[in-house]
């Protein structure tokens, strides 16, 4: 089986095993897998895994804990996030309608929009975020624990 005509059938064969530390992820890969023809896989007894090392760490963020790996510096641009964007967007259009005069609290922006008065006052808070974080944030620069 080649890895390019069947990927998802040949990455399961490849990785042998992963192992999981505080500060690092561990992936040993079965290198006689991605050989193709049958003398090659006769040779698949004598070759050892191939260890892969990748830094990473376990972070909170909100209300979840993400695996931060940690991406070599080429790697290390990103698409902006749409949702935060997409939540940024919707705290500007929020707090204009309370500054404006077209929303009278944000109770009533809440029933508008079928949300708890709660969470229009955490969103409506990130209008007032620092330019240079939104524009981070737009450029999908901002840490990973940003969410």
């Amino acid at each position: 089986m080649q890895l390019q005509s069947a990927p998802f059938e040949a990455i399961p064969r490849c990785v042998q095993r992963i192992v999981v530390h505080e500060d690092k992820i561990e992936i040993g890969l079965n290198l006689a897998a991605l050989l193709v023809n049958e003398r090659d896989l006769n040779a698949e007894a004598e070759l050892e895994p191939f260890w892969l090392t990748v830094p990473a760490q376990l972070k909170r963020c909100g209300m979840a804990i993400r695996l931060i790996v940690q991406a070599p510096d080429a790697a290390r641009q990103r698409a902006p996030d749409l949702k935060l964007l997409a939540l940024l967007a919707k705290a500007h259009a929020w707090f204009r309608q309370l500054s404006t005069g077209d929303a009278t609290s944000m109770t009533v922006i809440a029933n508008e929009e079928e949300v708890g008065a709660p969470y229009v006052s955490r969103v409506v808070y990130l209008a007032f975020l620092p330019p240079d974080i939104v524009q981070q944030i737009s450029k999908g620069e901002q840490p990973p624990t940003l969410n």
